[in-house]
Formats: structure tokens, sequence, C-alpha cells
């Protein structure tokens, strides 16, 4: 009887043991928080609910977007950083060549309004093509404003030598007809 109380208290002892969970378990549990969705909440390697990185080496937005301090990225994929800024719909915007968000060029040394029209100190045009440089300055229409021979918008002629009114009548002081 003794023999088998001994041979039943070792075999008790062994089993208990043997189906015990290890201390080290515990400990890691601890130490590596899991979500209520299963992603890593570590300070190692912290993963967002969705997935997503959001160490400090590669940070990545909650859509998949780098968020780095060498690439920055936006939500929508469009590059962001110092060197190559491009603006959410693509258009570049860099200091060196910075284009419009309608793709039109507005650099210094050749400035395009909106609508593709030059808007360079050389030769400055308006928006609907007519040129308004100092040398051949030309009205919205089309008609000459110079300052050698003044045209009005209808095409008639407004110096100081030979003044026509815009019904066509001679209106200077040598000969003026009604």
């Amino acid at each position: 009887m003794k023999k088998q109380i001994l041979a039943s208290l070792i075999l008790v002892t062994l089993s208990a043991s043997a189906f015990a969970l290890p201390e080290t378990a515990q400990q890691s549990i601890n130490i590596t928080p899991i979500a209520a969705d299963g992603a890593d909440r570590t300070g190692v390697n912290r993963v967002a609910e969705d997935g997503f990185d959001r160490t400090n080496i590669n940070r990545v937005a909650e859509d998949g977007f780098d968020r780095t301090n060498i690439n920055r990225v936006a939500e929508d994929g469009f590059d962001r950083t110092n060197i190559n800024r491009v603006a959410e719909d693509g258009f570049d915007r860099t200091n060196i060549n910075r284009v419009a968000e309608d793709g039109f060029d507005r650099t210094n040394i050749n400035r395009v309004a909106e609508d593709g029209f030059d808007r360079t100190n050389i030769n400055r045009v308006a928006e609907d093509g007519f040129d308004r440089t100092n040398v051949n300055r030309v009205a919205e229409d089309g008609f000459d404003r110079t300052n050698v021979n003044r045209v009005a918008e209808d095409g008639f002629d407004r110096t100081n030598v030979n003044r026509v009114a815009e019904g066509g009548s001679d209106r200077t002081a040598i000969g003026r007809i009604s």
C-alpha cells in the first residue's frame, strides 16, 4: 500500500509539472500587448488596428501611404518632400519649376497664367492672347495702343497728329469735320 501511495504521489507531481504553463510565457504576454483585433502594439514594432506600420523609422498612414521625414507622401499618394513637392492632384510645386494645379507653369523665368497665356516680364501677354508689352501694347480686341500710333478699339486713329473720331469724322484742331 505504501508503494502505491508513493507511486501515485510521484505521478501526480510529474503530471502537474508537465501540464503547468512556464513562467516566461506569462512575462512575454505582459511585454507584448495585443489589441482587441490582434494587432501588435509593442514599442519596437507598433502596428495600427488596420495592420499598417507606425514605427518611427517607417511610419505609414492608415491608408498605407508613407509618412517618413525622408520621403513624405500624402494620403492620396502624392509626394510632399522638400526636394520635389507635388500637390495632391499631381502637379509639381517645387521652387525650381512651380506648376499650378491646372498644369500651367508658374516659374519666375517663364510665368504662364492659368489659361496658358504667357505673363513674363519680357513678353507679357494678356489672358486672351493680346500682347501687353511696353514696346508694342495691344488692346484686348487686337487694336494697337502704343504711344507712336495709338488706335482706338474700333480701329480709328487717335494720335495727336491726326485724331479721328470713332465714327470716322476728323476731330483735329486743323480740320474739324462734323
